[in-house]
């Protein structure tokens, strides 16, 4: 029984079901000897996309990213390079999300041993990393001169995407 002045504790489980929930991302800039990045077209989207995908619970977003890179192309990778952590809050997502961007390097016979997940990509190609932009969607090209820097100076880089939210007043 507690006393008066005596504070009830939430049990930490309820704790931990009021706190906001965020998804986690990695994606990488898998880049060739050209210096030509591979992208991938989800079938789901209107645009193309850097190979990775959503960090399941209790994964890192490395180990994440590798899980991905195996059920999605099928290949096995062991090294990648933090480029970027990028924070987006979107009007229209319920959740925001925490994005960790990655370089590494695929070579040839990687490049000749891509295999699909058929029901979530259409098709993969090279492309030269500054043609980027041009492919993938706005709010990505919007920092694409800082990431660029980035991978081209090897350090790592913090961006925050933050859309305006806009609410009807009744």
């Amino acid at each position: 029984m507690t006393k008066p002045g005596d504070k009830e504790w939430l049990p930490y489980e309820k704790h931990l079901k009021r706190l906001p929930k965020k998804r986690v991302a990695s994606g990488v800039f898998l880049l060739d000897g050209n210096g030509d990045v591979l992208l991938v077209k989800p079938e789901y989207k209107d645009y193309w996309i850097l190979p990775g995908g959503v960090v399941e619970l209790n994964e890192t977003p490395i180990d994440g990213l590798r899980r991905e890179l195996q059920e999605e192309l099928g290949l096995v990778f062991s090294s990648f390079v933090p480029v970027a952590v990028q924070y987006s809050r979107r009007s229209n997502e319920v959740a925001d999300v925490i994005h960790f961007l990655f370089t590494g390097t695929i070579n040839a016979q990687q490049i000749k041993n891509i295999h699909l997940q058929l029901d979530e990509l259409e098709e993969h190609k090279l492309v030269p990393l500054r043609d980027l932009p041009k492919y993938c969607k706005s709010r990505f090209v919007r920092f694409w001169p800082q990431i660029y820097e980035a991978i081209i100076d090897k350090k790592l880089i913090y961006l925050e995407n933050i859309e305006n939210i806009e609410r009807d007043v009744a």
